[in-house]
């Protein structure tokens, strides 16, 4: 199968899918949005899924509709953990690339990368040396940078989670947001680590410091919360 929905168009019937979408999304119809042959053409060459949904909200006297589009890219490691640090990073930035252009292309406007996202999720390794070049700034490491000329190009509001490391060598669990000219707008530290039996992310990076920020854009306003925070 080429999706879940198309596992689920297989397995159930009408009335079935009906009832699924009802419990799972909370509404009967599941609004899946038409993409472009430019994307089915790039989803075949480059290997990866691209699926769209529509949400309607509730109508406003007042204001007009607004449609808003909205992305989020969960990828894997492009080549193996023995590899250079810069080469593997490198082969993500290039796969991620390929991806934000399809998006920019179907009109998305606010793009959201997954929990550090540019190096292998390193956490529950027991290893901490091994990944440290990975840690970078978030105003100006090679993930900012990098998704900067993208944003300024895309016109495109970018939140990058990556592990970050400050002057003081101090690691964090970090998403950066990347305004629509390509401008560092601020960050988000994950403010609460998990902690069970003998594994604790505290053994990595420590707890965030700077409480909940609102970064005030301009297709709209963004809280960030990472994982168990």
């Amino acid at each position: 199968m080429n999706s879940f929905d198309d596992l689920l168009k297989h397995h159930l019937n009408k009335e079935q899918i009906k009832q699924f979408n009802k419990i799972y999304y909370g509404r009967e119809e599941h609004c899946v949005i038409k993409l472009k042959e430019s994307t089915k053409a790039e989803i075949a060459d480059g290997n990866f899924e691209v699926s769209g949904y529509s949400f309607a909200a509730a109508k406003e006297e007042f204001r007009k509709p607004n449609i808003l589009r909205l992305g989020l890219i969960q990828h894997s490691i492009v080549l193996p953990t023995n590899q250079p640090i810069k080469n593997q990073r490198q082969a993500i930035f290039n796969k991620i690339e390929r991806i934000i252009k399809v998006a920019a292309s179907e009109g998305v406007r606010i793009l959201c990368l997954q929990e550090t996202w540019s190096m292998p999720f390193f956490l529950c390794t027991g290893e901490k040396k091994k990944w440290k070049e990975f840690a970078e700034s978030a105003s100006n490491g090679p993930s900012t940078t990098f998704l900067s000329k993208l944003a300024k190009e895309y016109e495109m509001v970018i939140i990058s989670p990556i592990l970050e490391r400050d002057e003081d060598d101090k690691w964090w669990n970090t998403a950066v947001v990347i305004d629509e000219e390509g401008n560092y707008m601020g960050k988000h530290r994950k403010n609460h680590l998990p902690s069970v039996g003998s594994f604790s992310e505290t053994a990595y990076y420590e707890p965030g410091n700077l409480g909940h920020p609102v970064f005030c854009t301009k297709y709209g306003n963004i809280a960030v919360n990472i994982c168990y925070g």
